[in-house]
């Protein structure tokens, strides 16, 4: 096997959390398609999550029913991110199962169609022999006729549905109609983010919401007639550029992001690496890892049990992740890193005991979740949670009076404060410094005397002179080579 080739990482994504097998197939995807770490990781992920969607459940270690592992992804990029072809190499497993499915289906409508002509041609004897004996007159019908007529309709064929996984129609109508049933999967896997962020499916996120939670879902239809969809279960992934994200943020992010609807989103943002994308000869390409990885997914796919496994955490597991939710719900105080974000840290604990689950099932470990393996879990909603708090909840602008203020403070100290002199001609300050005009130079002084860094004084001839250090120092006698204040 050729040597991993090094990565660089300027996300800081956590590879080293990631279990053998999914980190050699993320080095291979990244290394040969020369896209960002985080968009391959989440690319993946993705594909983890669909294909253990229906079979396994995870137990919180806070009790209650068995959770859904589906995970909900967000990748923001650039056209030209490569993100279509990290899909078509992770993905294509799915795409061909959804291919056989349409053949088996073809197959299936062909019998039917044969034996709905038959049940249709002995229904319709039936329903003629009554109609005979009653236009006859012969009396009451024979109840055995209305006996085998009820008898007969009951076995009316049913028609074949084509269940498809891989989805890209992202209207309300047509996720719960695929998911109709009990236990349905699908994947909706969008690489137009604008589409659906335009759409009316995320006008109102109370469906989707709801698929993430693992609840019931009823679409009414005309006629008194509705499509229910229990248990369902659906991996969603949107890739979309951030332009469009930050305006349909400005439009109508507050109600959605109310709804905590984004708070049920894996997010990423990455550099790009357009620029850096050069070729990769053919012989230095690695595809080991991503062969065993296509291999694992194509096991987990075709492994359909009819009862889910419910994976729990071991005693030491359970223990770290409730030191885990104190730890978060800690830092949602006021002065707490999670506060503006507190919608995402209300759910950091369920998303990082789905991605356990997964790691688990993905690398058939026996038994319980364990400590490690919740461990690698949260390193991975850690980088996530940095991410959203960089997208939903970016820090307010530095105002325009203290980056003037910071320039001028160093303006001051390396050219006059450094070398010993504590007096300095206002004047010449705004004349050769830094900061113009002269209302943002006036701005930029006050700031810094409010702070204690100068003062302005007049000399003996009376000129103003900008002063290291406050007004006070000086009356009290103090050295001017006091630390400059911060």
């Amino acid at each position: 096997m050729k040597q991993r080739p090094f990565l660089n990482n300027p996300s800081n994504y956590p590879i080293d959390s990631l279990p053998t097998i999914l980190h050699d197939a993320l080095v291979d995807l990244t290394f040969n398609i020369q896209a960002p770490i985080p968009l391959s990781a989440i690319t993946l992920l993705t594909a983890i999550s669909v294909a253990s969607q229906k079979r396994i459940k995870v137990k919180l270690p806070i009790g209650g029913m068995p959770r859904s592992v589906c995970l909900y992804l967000l990748a923001i990029a650039e056209s030209g991110s490569r993100k279509s072809v990290l899909d078509s190499q992770v993905s294509a497993i799915f795409y061909r199962r959804d291919e056989a499915a349409e053949v088996a289906h073809a197959n299936d409508m062909a019998s039917f169609s044969a034996e709905y002509d038959v049940w249709s041609e002995i229904n319709r004897a039936l329903v003629g022999e009554i109609a005979r004996q009653a236009r006859k007159g012969e009396g009451d019908v024979n109840e055995s006729l209305y006996s085998k007529l009820s008898a007969h309709r009951k076995r009316e064929p049913i028609k074949p549905r084509l269940r498809r996984l891989m989805r890209q129609d992202a209207t309300e109508r047509a996720i719960i109609d695929a998911l109709q049933g009990t236990g349905e999967s699908i994947a909706l896997i969008v690489d137009e983010g604008e589409v659906l962020l335009r759409s009316a499916l995320l006008s109102k996120t109370g469906v989707l919401n709801k698929i993430w939670d693992g609840g019931t879902v009823t679409l009414d239809r005309a006629n008194d007639v509705s499509i229910t969809a229990r248990q369902p279960k659906m991996t969603v992934s949107i890739l979309v550029q951030n332009e469009v994200l930050q305006d349909y943020i400005a439009k109508r992010g507050a109600s959605v992001r109310g709804s905590g609807f984004w708070a049920r989103f894996l997010v990423t943002y990455p550099p790009s690496t357009q620029g850096t994308r050069f070729s990769v000869p053919e012989g230095e390409r690695t595809e080991d890892g991503l062969k065993r990885f296509q291999e694992r997914i194509e096991q987990m796919i075709n492994d359909e049990g009819e009862e889910p496994l419910v994976y729990e955490f071991d005693a030491y597991a359970k223990q770290y992740w409730f030191n885990m939710v104190d730890m978060i719900e800690s830092m949602i105080q006021p002065w707490g890193y999670l506060n503006d974000i507190s919608d995402y840290a209300s759910k950091a604990g369920e998303i990082t005991a789905r991605i356990a689950a997964l790691l688990h099932h993905f690398g058939e470990q026996q038994g319980q979740i364990s400590v490690e393996t919740l461990m690698r879990a949260q390193k991975i909603m850690y980088f996530h949670l940095d991410e959203f708090k960089k997208i939903f909840a970016p820090p307010a602008p530095v105002p325009q009076f203290q980056i003037d203020a910071d320039s001028l403070r160093h303006y001051l100290q390396t050219n006059f404060w450094s070398r010993g002199q504590w007096a300095v001609p206002r004047n010449l300050v705004l004349r050769c410094g830094p900061v113009r005009p002269k209302s943002r130079f006036v701005a930029a002084l006050d700031h810094l005397c409010i702070n204690g860094v100068l003062w302005i004084g007049r000399d003996q001839k009376g000129a103003a002179n900008i002063y290291y250090g406050t007004q006070a120092q000086y009356h009290q006698g103090l050295s001017p080579s006091l630390p400059l204040p911060a």
